[in-house]
């Protein structure tokens, strides 16, 4: 029974170990001082750019943004596209976010940039000027977007996206 208990704890130990290592940048980004959670850049936003939250054009943000998580489909920013791919580091059958240049073909790409509202191009044009700033971002929730000093987009995030796709 000890051995059991021994290597139980053992495996508990070597997944910490790789959790750590997987998800350190993520961890060490959300404990920055240059780090903005989703709630404060949310309040942030409204604040700076005189919006109610229950504003038609804030709500048509909110209504995007959970229509493209919950579909699976891709956030058009400046910077980037928010995309979903496959990643063995993380998941071998969990779909982790990550950030390309050109849309996916077989994807919806809801656009910040290219739409009538100007809400929408108000909040990326905010979050482009935070990342600007090199803030770390949190978009949603345990979900970081970082420009690093190379002018590259980094993408991470908490071990709950690949526990919740």
């Amino acid at each position: 029974m000890k051995t059991k208990q021994n290597k139980n704890n053992q495996i508990t130990n070597e997944e910490n170990a790789y959790d750590k290592l997987v998800y350190g940048n993520y961890e060490k980004a959300k404990s920055s001082d240059k780090f903005i959670n989703k709630q404060s850049l949310e309040n942030q936003f409204l604040l700076v750019e005189n919006i109610s939250f229950e504003s038609e054009g804030y709500q048509k943000l909110l209504t995007l943004f959970n229509n493209a998580l919950s579909e699976g489909n891709e956030i058009e920013f400046d910077f980037g596209i928010l995309s979903f791919d496959r990643d063995a580091r993380f998941s071998l059958d969990k779909l982790v976010p990550t950030i390309h240049q050109k849309p996916n073909d077989h994807l919806v790409t809801y656009s910040l940039i290219n739409s009538d509202n100007t809400v929408l191009k108000q909040y990326n044009d905010f979050v482009v000027k935070l990342l600007n700033l090199q803030y770390y971002v949190e978009i949603f929730k345990g979900l970081i977007i970082w420009k690093d000093e190379n002018n590259l987009i980094k993408v991470f995030f908490a071990k709950e996206w690949t526990n919740a796709n």
